[in-house]
């Protein structure tokens, strides 16, 4: 069993991505530091970004597969979408068009449901889709049809221990031990 540690996800324009940059104010990395052997602290900062573009973007770049062991999110724009209206800025966002960006956003980030029975366990719907992923791909890397360890019905139960390893070797050539 392997450790899966929980994740922190900043996603955002050039705050983001200048987060760990020593030059200027590294508050990604302080939160890193902060968080060693805790938690995963993963950026996608976008310089020059505005709530737009970041909208456009974020289902292209998070996804179910993708941010499984997600514990907080935080999305980080509104530099560039303020950057003056007065100098007409190809940046500048409204305010009001900047709040429903960010509503949308979020609204992406929660609106798994249907492949979720309770926020945590997979529906039907969930559990169907993660089968149709994922039997493609693991049937190509494992046979199915071929057993580590023999059915029952080919052991001699009553004298296995003088047996094993015909019961671990011989009949089983895939076994990797």
């Amino acid at each position: 069993m392997s450790i899966v540690w929980p994740k922190i996800v900043l996603f955002g324009d050039s705050q983001v991505q200048r987060a760990f940059d020593p030059s200027s104010s590294p508050w990604g990395a302080l939160l890193a530091t902060k968080f060693q052997r805790v938690a995963d602290v993963i950026t996608r900062g976008f310089s020059g970004y505005t709530s737009r573009s970041g909208r456009i973007i974020l289902p292209h770049i998070f996804n179910r597969e993708n941010i499984s062991d997600v514990e907080a999110f935080v999305i980080f724009f509104g530099s560039n979408d303020s950057s003056g209206k007065l100098d007409a800025s190809p940046y500048y966002v409204p305010i009001e068009e900047y709040s429903e960006n960010l509503e949308e956003m979020i609204k992406y980030l929660q609106d798994w449901p249907r492949f979720l029975i309770d926020g945590l366990h997979i529906s039907p719907d969930g559990a169907e889709l993660t089968y149709e992923l994922l039997w493609p791909i693991l049937k190509k890397k494992i046979d199915p049809s071929e057993m580590l360890l023999p059915y029952w019905r080919d052991i001699n139960h009553i004298k296995a221990e003088d047996n094993e390893d015909d019961i671990c070797f011989k009949k089983c050539p895939n076994l990797r031990v």
